[in-house]
């Protein structure tokens, strides 16, 4: 995951306008952030697992069991470390 989607994740956790918008149409949302295909099915699948575990493989972290460490953020009714 790129930095530009991992600040993507946290501005929706800051700003109530990003969060509607992507509540209002997600589709649209990741599109206008410039995210990646991949990227954007990530984000769109809702998979906390997946999108931790794609957290933690580009920031570094690891706990050893591939699950990224301090930090959350709850996005869109999931939560996600990064």
């Amino acid at each position: 995951m790129t930095q530009r989607a991992t600040d993507f994740l946290i501005n929706l956790s800051v700003d109530p306008r990003a969060f509607a918008n992507f509540k209002e149409n997600s589709r649209v949302a990741v599109n206008e952030a410039g995210l990646s295909v991949a990227e954007q099915a990530l984000i769109l699948s809702g998979d906390p697992v997946l999108i931790r575990r794609a957290l933690a493989n580009d920031a570094g972290f690891d706990d050893g069991a591939g699950m990224a460490n301090p930090g959350i953020v709850h996005v869109v009714g999931v939560v996600v470390a990064v």
